[in-house]
């Protein structure tokens, strides 16, 4: 499955896995390690998980710093599943499986947790080496779908 088989204008969207608050140095080092290997080992179907770390300002407020990864995908909302190749599907489903599967040992070792946001939705958690009960529910319908 290569790019060039997906309809050029299907829409694309963002995952976000952030972090609650910026992490210490070690932390931001090492993750920024793991997304760098995986960049490397893998060609990602729609580009490699990359790190997130953006500061703004705002009014009358303090500087907000968010940290994290973000990887671009195909979107899969209802109104656009339908255009997307199964088997294009079935990668991105291997894809954030390989990538949560080295970010749980992280969370382990570290003790934190990386909040999921999916089209601006809160798809769960990965905290302390395990997936939350919502990110499971997700990815356990997003496996049913590509094996129908």
């Amino acid at each position: 499955m290569s790019q060039s088989e997906i309809p050029k204008k299907h829409p694309k969207t963002m995952l976000f896995f952030l972090f609650p608050e910026v992490p210490p140095l070690e932390q931001t080092s090492e993750f920024g390690k793991i997304l760098e290997v995986l960049e490397n080992e893998h060609e990602w179907l729609g580009g490699p998980p990359m790190v997130f770390d953006t500061e703004e300002d705002f009014p009358d407020m303090e500087e907000f710093h968010t940290y994290g990864g973000n990887i671009e995908l195909y979107s899969m909302l209802p109104e656009d599943i339908d255009q997307l190749p199964k088997e294009a599907d079935r990668r991105q489903f291997e894809e954030i499986s390989l990538l949560i599967e080295k970010l749980l040992p992280f969370t382990d070792k570290h003790g934190c947790l990386l909040d999921l946001t999916l089209d601006q939705d809160s798809i769960g958690k990965i905290e302390k080496g395990s997936l939350d009960e919502t990110a499971q529910t997700y990815f356990k319908k997003w496996k049913k779908r590509i094996e129908s």
